[in-house]
């Protein structure tokens, strides 16, 4: 009898092996995936899948250890190839056995079947079948899992070789189990919860919708994790271990895939965007974006002020928690490009406003990297002995110049005293920052002389006659 059982339990774990016997080790490159099998999905448009499963040379799975993993990724967009520092912002994971009837990602672009006690099953591309079993939160190792992916700024070299390529930020999760917590060999089941996003920066990256046959789908926050265990060979025991995993979006079943997952290639995800950046429908899970702003200062000089004079400037930046006053991620790198040099250098937040800037005409201040709800401030010292006129627009175009066009605030400003500060109002949510300051003292036209001489000498010209006719008066009444 007991030969008869682990017979069965043999052919159990071995038909579990099956549905990896075509599987990539979790985040590695192979050329031998099976794209068609719907436990595979491409990652990024490579040939990387959410399956983690180790063979060795003779192609033989291996045991994983009591730990899955995963990659939480945020894609950089911008319109070059800067590479920006990474926002401070942390999510937090849940898990916990899948239950009878559960749906993951309701409403979502690729809301799950349900899963059933006792008739939910693994199909591999040979049709083999593997019923699929409920996790339990006594299975879960939480004290020795990692369930949290956190980004810091400052984390890297923002000016070395790190920083010379726009790349997007990932960070791992891992969740570790108790094999032997396992009452039988097989495939369980449990369901991998995002939390939302904390941090500094929280507002400053998006969980992106998708738009799936003209309807717009939200952002998944849900996967199914399917943990894979077996006999470990040579025990005596009957003690247990992790031979694989599965993170997917969706039931695994073929027949479901229509009314579940509905489209072919996105079976397999951890939390790590879609597979060819665009948010198009091969990708019904959406992914994770931020998008980082520039603010460029530009400086014009004309009429009877000397182009050539260098006016200093101070930029303020604000990205403040409640009751802040100042930068809440001090630490964030910037890249700065100083007036009149040709290559950027990388400034803290913190550092932005001692920059020191000094512009004169036809030279402008750039910063890249700022997240999208900073504000700012600029102002600029009247250092000449002048009192100047100061024009102030704004665009939301960094490439091109403010045009003449734009709204214009004016400025008086007395010599040795700074101007208001302008840029408030403005904002980095859709676009980035471009203000444009015009200084100029209109030249005074020879005319002028002549009308403030003017109402002088006729003044004089009149009491002189009237001087004249009254003397002249009196002689003749002598």
């Amino acid at each position: 009898m007991m030969k008869k059982n682990m017979n069965r339990l043999a052919t159990l774990a071995l038909s579990g092996m099956m549905v990896f016997s075509t599987a990539a080790p979790v985040f590695a490159s192979s050329t031998s995936v099976n794209k068609t099998d719907p436990n595979l999905n491409v990652y990024y448009g490579k040939d990387e899948a959410n399956v983690g499963v180790s063979a060795n040379a003779a192609g033989k799975l291996e045991t994983l250890g009591n730990s899955v993993s995963f990659d939480k990724v945020i894609r950089v967009e911008t319109d070059n190839n800067e590479m920006v520092d990474q926002p401070d912002v942390v999510w937090t994971y849940g898990v916990a056995g899948v239950t009878n009837n559960q749906k993951i990602n309701v409403g979502g672009a690729s809301e799950s079947a349900a899963f059933e006690v006792g008739k939910t099953k693994i199909v591999d591309k040979n049709n083999q079948e593997m019923i699929v079993l409920a996790g339990q939160a006594s299975q879960i190792d939480t004290a020795n899992s990692d369930l949290k992916a956190e980004f810091k700024a400052n984390s890297f070299d923002l000016a070395g070789t790190e920083g010379s390529t726009l790349k997007d930020f990932k960070d791992g999760v891992k969740i570790t189990f108790k094999p032997a917590a396992f009452a039988t060999p097989g495939v369980y089941r449990f369901v991998v919860t995002e939390n939302p996003a904390t941090g500094a920066n929280s507002g400053d990256v998006e969980a992106m919708k998708v738009n799936v046959d003209g309807v717009e789908k939200p952002y998944q926050t849900q996967r199914f994790l399917d943990v894979y265990v077996r006999l470990k060979e040579g025990s005596a025991t009957g003690e247990r271990e992790i031979y694989g995993y599965v993170l997917h979006s969706g039931d695994t079943l073929l027949a479901n895939n229509a009314t579940g997952n509905k489209h072919t290639g996105d079976k397999n995800s951890g939390f790590d965007g879609d597979g060819n950046k665009t948010g198009k429908r091969d990708t019904p899970q959406g992914y994770t974006r931020y998008t980082p702003r520039k603010l460029k200062v530009d400086k014009k000089i004309s009429g009877m002020i000397n182009k050539d004079n260098l006016f200093p400037f101070t930029v303020n930046l604000f990205h403040n928690k409640a009751g802040a006053v100042n930068f809440d991620n001090a630490d964030l790198q910037v890249k700065v490009k100083m007036p009149g040099a040709t290559a950027y250098t990388v400034k803290k937040a913190s550092e932005i406003p001692g920059l020191g800037a000094k512009l004169k005409d036809g030279q402008s201040l750039e910063i890249i990297g700022l997240p999208k709800t900073t504000t700012y401030n600029v102002k600029e010292n009247n250092n000449t002995a002048l009192t100047i006129k100061s024009d102030v627009r704004f665009s939301e175009d960094v490439a091109h110049d403010v045009p003449d066009t734009a709204a214009v605030t004016t400025e008086i400003v007395a010599p040795t005293h700074d101007s208001t500060e302008r840029g408030g109002d403005k904002s980095l949510v859709q676009k980035d920052s471009h203000v444009a300051y015009h200084n100029h003292i209109d030249e005074i036209t020879p005319t002028g002389v002549v009308l403030t001489v003017a109402p002088y000498a006729m003044m004089l010209a009149v009491a002189g006659s009237m001087g004249f006719m009254f003397f002249n008066r009196k002689k003749e009444e002598e």
